[in-house]
Order: structure tokens, then sequence, then C-alpha cells
């Protein structure tokens, strides 16, 4: 198995968080001094890496979830500057919808898609997100 990590390519699949699915038995990697450590994504231990980008084998031959690409990626809207980072995304209806840290839902939709890189994803939204009554 050593070998294959030296040789292996690691693609980021969000950032590390305290709450973790504790039925999730699966190996994430945290980029510790240049080297990918092995973590189970339901340990404890990654307590110690809040915030910073995990990682997962790239095999070639499945395609991420959004989710996957999205999680962890800061959203700024054009307008209004930043607006937090991504916690979550629901795929499970016609309309998809990421949730950022703060607990704002937001629809996705192509059209207000800006652009999308490693750090983050920069969206025009075509509606007010804080208003006052």
């Amino acid at each position: 198995m050593t070998d294959s990590l030296l040789t292996a390519s690691f693609i980021p699949c969000g950032k590390v968080k305290r709450a973790r699915d504790k039925n999730d038995d699966s190996f994430v990697f945290v980029c510790v001094d240049g080297a990918y450590v092995p973590f189970r994504a339901n340990s404890p231990q990654l307590d110690a890496f809040v915030g910073e980008y995990l990682y997962v084998i790239d095999d070639g031959e499945r395609e991420l979830t959004m989710g996957e690409v999205l999680k962890g990626k800061q959203v700024v809207d054009t307008a209004q500057g930043i607006l937090g980072v991504i916690a979550s995304v629901d795929e499970s209806t016609a309309n998809t919808l990421i949730e950022l840290d703060n607990g704002t839902l937001l629809p996705l939709h192509e059209d207000f898609i800006v652009s999308l890189d490693d750090e983050k994803l920069t969206l025009t939204l075509p509606f007010i997100l804080n208003y006052e009554s």
C-alpha cells in the first residue's frame, strides 16, 4: 500500500469539520508537511485538522459527486461578496441546493455560476439574500 500511496493522485473533497458521520468508515487523507496522512473519516483525531483540506485518492474510475466537488469551497456573490462555505449539497430534488456553514440555503443553477476553482465558487445571484423588513 505504501508504494501505491506514493504514486497516487489525491483530489480535494472538502474540509475537516467537527461533525462526522459515525458510520463512515472510509479513509480520507490530510496533507501534513507535504505528506498525505490517512485517517478514517469518523476518526476523532481529525479534530486536530479542522479547517484543513481533506483528500481522497483519485482512482480514475469513479466520478465525483457534486457534493464532493463543492463541499468546503467558499461561496462568493459578485454583488454581496463572501457568503460562507459550502457545508453540503442537496441533489434530492430537481432544484439543487447548497447549504452554507451559516445555514443559508442557495439554489444552484448553471446560470448563476460565474466561476469555480479549487478554493471558491463565484455566483451571481439575481435575488437579495439579506434584507431588512
